[in-house]
């Protein structure tokens, strides 16, 4: 591959974005930088939980659950017909004590014992979960790792691109403005010239700026369709 500054203006802004990227490479080739893709980030797997089940509310009771509704009810039901339900309660000086009834809410009012309904994991699905947790928890090391690196050179790799795209992009913009002049100058400067391309320049002249490299460029080509 030529150096990109031997390349013409025509030749710089008419790269493909194919070359234009192996414009980028050669560079970080020359600049010993490494050539890395973004890695891509590993998805978090999402798990349906797949078990319904059923919790005594208003007691100690939390770890306490029913896969059967029935069952549950009717545990329900038993706990407040017992006349002498509470519960043991420890105090900040380590004595322990019998309260009467069941346990209160953050607004120290009686939660009434009830029930109510969740979804949780079933037993083999946690134990298929973790394994798949464990093997995201790796890849994911893995990708937090490479992305470091990543990141890294890509800050080298913008300071040595950065002087090729810049130029890249002044002659694009250089000959966008080029074609412009040349529709202008072929459309309405030359007829009104009688087809003298001299006379039609002059015109051109006093109306625009234009560089020698610009008025050469715009005598050598014909009308160029916008």
């Amino acid at each position: 591959m030529k150096d990109y500054k031997e390349l013409t203006t025509e030749e710089l802004a008419n790269l493909t974005e194919e070359q234009v990227k192996q414009y980028d490479k050669l560079l970080l080739c020359q600049n010993g930088i490494k050539i890395l893709e973004r890695p891509e980030e590993p998805d978090k797997p999402v798990f349906e939980k797949d078990c319904d089940v059923y919790s005594i509310t208003g007691l100690s009771t939390s770890t306490l659950a029913f896969t059967d509704v029935k069952e549950a009810l009717e545990t329900v039901e038993f706990l407040k017909s017992r006349k002498t339900l509470g519960k043991l309660q420890y105090t900040n000086s380590g004595i322990t004590v019998f309260k009467l009834g069941p346990d209160k809410d953050y607004n120290n009012n009686p939660l009434e014992i009830g029930l109510e309904s969740s979804r949780v994991y079933s037993e083999q699905n946690a134990s298929d979960i973790k394994a798949i947790l464990d093997d995201y928890k790796i890849a994911k090391a893995e990708y937090d790792e490479e992305y470091r690196d990543y990141c890294e050179v890509q800050e080298q790799a913008e300071k040595a691109t950065e002087p090729f795209l810049t130029a890249h992009l002044e002659a694009v913009d250089i000959m966008n403005k080029r074609i412009k002049y040349t529709n202008l100058f072929y459309r309405d400067y030359l007829p009104l010239a009688e087809g003298d391309k001299t006379t039609a320049m002059n015109f051109f002249k006093k109306a625009y700026t234009v560089s020698e490299e610009d008025e050469q460029y715009i005598l050598n080509n014909s009308i160029k369709t916008e």
